[in-house]
């Protein structure tokens, strides 16, 4: 009767052994990827929190295999190997999981920095640059209360079609500048 009882328990124990080299062939595949996104990291924290369970049933299990066996050397063996490769595993989990939070925080952080540092002006054209606007001339030498403020008087296509060059009338006479060095100023209308 133990030997048939025995028998099944060993039965079981393989079962449990095969969900942890489950978890483990999950584990690799997120180890071996440069960045694990926010749906696996959902993902591995669930596994992990399932492998818990497992652990406990293993306990039990191998707990009545250790009693019913004649030989325990073995059974112990094979508990200690089933725990040193459990630990890792939880372990490796563990560290992943904490780098991906502090990825993601730290990619949250930059993004919330980001969004403080937002001007709620020129954040998007106004529009096409036109004959007759307003506009200063950006000098990389000059602070910006010194730059020349002009007309465009002229606008130069690329081969593209679009407009990239501007002619525009200063005091100091008529200046050709590419569109990246324009400010428009806004019109009154």
């Amino acid at each position: 009767m133990s030997e048939s009882k025995l028998k099944d328990l060993v039965k079981k124990r393989g079962s449990i052994k095969s969900k942890v080299t489950q978890f483990a062939s999950y584990l690799n595949t997120l180890v071996n990827s440069d960045n694990i996104s926010e749906l696996q990291h959902k993902e591995l924290e669930c596994r992990l929190s399932k492998i818990d369970a497992v652990y406990n049933e293993f306990d039990v299990l191998q707990t009545e295999i250790e009693t019913l066996s004649e030989s325990p050397e073995s059974a112990f063996l094979d508990r200690e190997t089933f725990d040193s490769n459990y630990f890792r595993l939880v372990s490796e989990a563990s560290i992943l999981l904490n780098q991906s939070r502090r990825r993601s925080s730290a990619a949250s952080d930059d993004e919330r920095i980001s969004l403080l540092q937002t001007k709620t002006k020129w954040t998007h054209s106004s529009g096409k640059l036109e004959v007759g606007s307003l506009v200063l001339m950006k000098d990389r030498s000059q602070p910006p209360l010194l730059w020349l403020v002009g007309r465009v008087v002229k606008l130069y296509q690329g081969g593209d079609s679009v407009n990239r060059v501007a002619e525009i009338k200063t005091k100091r006479g008529n200046i050709v500048r590419v569109y990246n060095n324009i400010c428009p100023l806004p019109s009154l209308s």
